[in-house]
């Protein structure tokens, strides 16, 4: 389930047409990325929560990693980030594996850097996701 939720994700980024560059299961620094805007997506972290009716069934709840990079002309001090976050709410929310395939998926935070690295801006964007298999 896992590399189906990043490869859906990653190809519906690749399929907006905003990004120049789409990472999967990898986060490069942001002084190695070379073509802008870029994303980055992995599957991060995962915690497994058993079901107490049965041991045989368990609740996987993991978070996804999406990793915005932008660049704007050193004499440019623009919102650069805002709506290619708003974007990639929208993907989120529209992607077809997310929405038919997993109990639950939601934007669990965003933080952004605030220029500190201009005229690069950075944005990380986690997603929890919350699905069932059968062991």
């Amino acid at each position: 389930m896992r590399k189906e939720i990043v490869d859906s994700l990653v190809e519906d980024l690749e399929g907006s047409g905003a990004f120049k560059k789409v990472y999967k299961n990898i986060v490069p620094v942001w002084t190695q990325v070379k073509s802008m805007p870029a994303a980055a997506v992995i599957y991060e972290e995962e915690k497994k929560d058993p079901d107490n009716i049965s041991n045989r069934n368990c609740y996987y709840v993991g978070i996804v990693n999406i990793v915005l990079y932008n660049k704007q002309s050193k004499n440019s001090y623009e919102d650069i980030l805002s709506d290619l976050i708003d974007l990639v709410y929208q993907i989120i929310n529209d992607n077809e594996f997310l929405c038919y395939k997993v109990i639950d998926s939601s934007v669990a935070s965003m933080k952004r850097d605030g220029g500190i690295a201009h005229p690069y801006s950075i944005a990380q964007i986690k997603v929890e996701v919350r699905y069932k298999l059968s062991v």
